[in-house]
């Protein structure tokens, strides 16, 4: 099977699929990371604290689309010799 494109494929993965107050997600991890529990706790609280920000203040929402949309980086041509 040929595939075009970039691709990484990784077999040996675990999903933790998680809830908090209503707001489900899932970090996806190979089977051999090294992340102890208190940091998979942590990256579930910051996803869950960062959802939570966005759906509790639209204005927040939609600064970061506009940031976004603004933060463009320019790139120059320098000409080779």
């Amino acid at each position: 099977m040929e595939l075009a494109g970039p691709y990484f494929w990784v077999l040996n993965m675990i999903t933790i699929d998680f809830s908090i107050g209503g707001y489900h997600d899932a970090i996806i991890l190979e089977d051999d990371h090294e992340f102890t529990d208190e940091e998979i706790e942590a990256m579930k609280q910051d996803r869950y604290d960062r959802w939570y920000a966005i759906i509790s203040n639209p204005a927040l929402a939609e600064a970061q689309v506009h940031e976004e949309e603004t933060t463009e980086e320019v790139v120059e041509d320098t000409p080779t010799e």
